[in-house]
């Protein structure tokens, strides 16, 4: 059994998590640019992993099995890729965050006070975020904020008034979007609508508090975050609509995509990614790190211009068999929490959007999302 203090040092590590990026800046900004600032959640995570592996001594079976084929695909890419190392190793991160943090939420259903605990910090961590994004837009509109040296780790590009213009809202032009501890809107507004939809149909929170999470998402302008919200509401309560209306509402997906692609060139650059990689789709991709943006990031040659999709950049790098490879762990999951139709949805629709946006799976859009995963894997025993 793991002690009170383990079990409240755990959960304040994964608080920190959601702090790591707003830690790693003004680390930077104060003793220099290093590589340590920009990996504070993943040793964290591992650290956590490595903790919980030494108390329990007991892994997910079934669910370990389902990643291990990636696991070896993954490592042969790796050492046949030519892409420079920082930028295989980022590719290679990207691609097994996912399960990590699945894996460790598999560990918070361990007992019944550790779950209870996992259900409170919740809240916690949403408080922490709403407080986040009023200190961050402040020091970010007064121009306090010590932002200049994270964002050129991150390739991003500064405006005039030192604030990265992907944080300025794409419609008015000036408006700063809420990124909060992330310091990135699209992983603020995925935590949301994981926060909103577990807020509505789990944790029952009061209207006040889901009106909070609503309006929180709404300032982020993420377009790919407002689609997982509207998606995702839409199948809950799809029993409300006529059967005409739901298959006029799902036909009209993909034309309406079409459409906002000619009017929004955003929305164009993530359909002509994912429309690059289903093009070129062959059995064994072009290996690790030779598409999407962690190529550009590392300054690599990139053997096809597939960027600004997630599940893209997966088939450009891995090929059909090294998506469904990567996909298998998501199908065992998806057959595991079904009774959990709010999560269900949830990760389905995620996996959909991430066809057409990075960001979707970035570290902190999935991360309420594969520790619920991983915690429903334990808690309905489908350890194997």
């Amino acid at each position: 059994m793991i002690s009170d203090q383990k079990k409240h040092l755990q959960f304040a590590l994964l608080s920190i998590i959601l702090l790591a990026n707003l830690m790693g800046m003004f680390g930077m900004h104060f003793f220099g640019e290093h590589i340590i600032w920009l990996s504070i959640k993943d040793l964290i995570l591992v650290l956590l992993l490595a903790g919980n592996l030494i108390v329990f001594r007991v892994l997910p079976k079934n669910y370990v099995l389902c990643t291990l084929p990636f696991l070896f695909f993954l490592g042969v890419s790796f050492l046949s890729s030519e892409a420079a190392t920082m930028a295989k190793v980022a590719s290679s991160r990207q691609a097994l965050v996912p399960f990590a943090i699945g894996l460790l939420g598999f560990y918070l259903g361990s007992s019944q006070e550790m779950s209870r605990q996992f259900i409170r910090w919740h809240l916690h961590a949403l408080y922490l975020l709403i407080a986040c994004s009023i200190l961050v837009y402040l020091g970010l509109q007064f121009e306090i904020l010590p932002i200049a040296e994270y964002a050129k780790s991150k390739s991003l590009i500064l405006s005039y008034y030192d604030v990265p213009y992907m944080y300025y809202d794409s419609l008015t032009g000036n408006m700063i979007r809420n990124v909060s501890s992330f310091l990135d809107p699209i992983n603020m507004g995925h935590a949301m609508v994981f926060l909103f939809v577990y807020g509505l149909y789990k944790a029952k929170y009061s209207k006040a508090l889901l009106l909070m999470i609503a309006l929180s998402l709404l300032l982020t302008t993420s377009k790919g975050a407002v689609l997982h919200l509207v998606l995702a509401l839409f199948i809950l309560e799809r029993n409300r609509f006529p059967k005409w209306m739901q298959y006029i509402a799902f036909g009209s997906l993909v034309p309406l995509l079409i459409l906002a692609s000619s009017l929004h060139p955003g929305v164009a650059l993530h359909l002509e990614g994912f429309t690059e990689a289903l093009t070129h789709l062959s059995f064994f991709g072009e290996d690790l790190a030779r598409t999407g943006n962690q190529a550009l990031m590392y300054g690599n040659d990139v053997a096809l211009p597939i960027f600004d999709t997630f599940i893209g950049g997966i088939m450009g790098q891995f090929g059909l068999v090294g998506l469904l490879l990567w996909l298998a762990p998501f199908i065992f999951i998806l057959n595991k929490i079904r009774k959990q139709q709010w999560l269900f949805v949830l990760l389905l629709v995620q996996l959909l959007v991430a066809c057409i946006s990075e960001n979707t799976f970035n570290f902190g859009s999935i991360f309420f999302l594969m520790l619920s995963c991983g915690y429903y894997l334990r808690s309905s025993r489908a350890n194997g």
